[in-house]
């Protein structure tokens, strides 16, 4: 990532730390978070949120971002849209071989309307600079097909990790390379 992007996440998150729930996960039975790991989190979905941008500005589909700062407890409804489609954006490890999304924000979206696709990054940083990697993709319909809901306790799948809340996950194997993504985007948005 570029110098400006990182600063750009970077001030971005500092001014909204203070206004993120600090749990870990949405369920209420998790720990935490420090300011520190908030300001971190936060830097790395809004570069991985820039990377996807960048991504599809490259395949001439125009996309924007929030940087609005909200009230507390209150955020954006997507991180990236575009005309005809929006986009959640996952930050993630170089390691994470799945994208799940956690069973309260399903039902948030059930209320407000769902994303139109899920995108993994994986997001990470090296001495002073930052990296992101498209990890895959999928249209929430195909999420909604293919993923599956694993309750709390339950290990990610093909892992020791067990999970901290109900999610819904799918395995990157079952999603889209980035070019097949641009393609399925295109298609089914008549871009």
């Amino acid at each position: 990532m570029t110098a400006s992007e990182v600063f750009l996440a970077e001030n971005f998150s500092k001014q909204i730390v203070g206004n993120i729930d600090n749990k870990d996960f949405m369920d209420f039975r998790n720990k935490r978070r420090s300011p520190k790991k908030i300001l971190e989190d936060n830097i790395k979905g809004k570069l991985a949120e820039m990377f996807i941008c960048n991504g599809l500005g490259d395949n001439n589909i125009l996309s924007t971002m929030d940087f609005n700062i909200y009230d507390e407890g209150v955020g954006d409804d997507f991180d990236v849209v575009a005309d005809d489609f929006k986009i959640d954006v996952k930050a993630s490890s170089p390691k994470a071989k799945c994208i799940m999304v956690e069973e309260k924000k399903m039902k948030s979206w059930e209320a407000r309307g769902k994303p139109d696709y899920l995108i993994m990054v994986s997001v990470y940083n090296s001495g002073i600079n930052w990296y992101c990697e498209y990890v895959a993709g999928i249209s929430m319909d195909e999420f909604l097909t293919v993923g599956k809901l694993y309750k709390r306790g339950e290990f990610i799948p093909n892992t020791t990790m067990s999970l901290k809340a109900n999610n819904w996950i799918i395995h990157k194997k079952d999603c889209f390379t980035s070019e097949d993504l641009v393609k399925k985007i295109r298609s089914t948005n008549g871009i």
